[in-house]
């Protein structure tokens, strides 16, 4: 007794077991939230945005945006997406991003919209 070890697999311990559907977690200058897939629409999900955004639609940069093909921007422009709505009082913010065929669950796909959102800025829509 008390010599029995819980063995782990590494990919357990990096997905909690409880998400269902894949996601890109976000760590980009400050930002916290995440991206994930409906169908083929990429969906930006952040949270604790900074007061003088809230309120406000936002434009959102994916400087390496234009180094992937397949993603159809909404608006064209992965320098310059609009967010859909404002941000929410409480600095939330849930907008559309672009379609893809590339897929979340397949993990060479995964890899690749993940290095496309390293990097990701948001500003104020003037």
């Amino acid at each position: 007794r008390g010599n029995k070890k819980i063995v782990r697999r590494a990919d357990m311990l990096s997905r909690p077991a409880n998400q269902e559907q894949p996601v890109i977690n976000l760590q980009s200058r400050g930002l916290e939230g995440s991206i994930v897939q409906h169908g083929q629409m990429l969906e930006l999900h952040l949270q604790d945005l900074d007061e003088k955004l809230r309120g406000q639609y936002v434009t959102i940069t994916v400087p390496l945006g234009s180094l992937i093909e397949p993603v159809r921007w909404l608006g064209g422009n992965p320098r310059a997406i609009r967010s859909a709505a404002p941000v929410d009082a409480s600095g939330t913010l849930v907008t559309p991003l672009g379609e893809t065929e590339l897929q979340l669950t397949d993990p060479e796909d995964h890899n690749l919209l993940e290095a496309m959102f390293l990097l990701l800025e948001v500003r104020a829509t003037h």
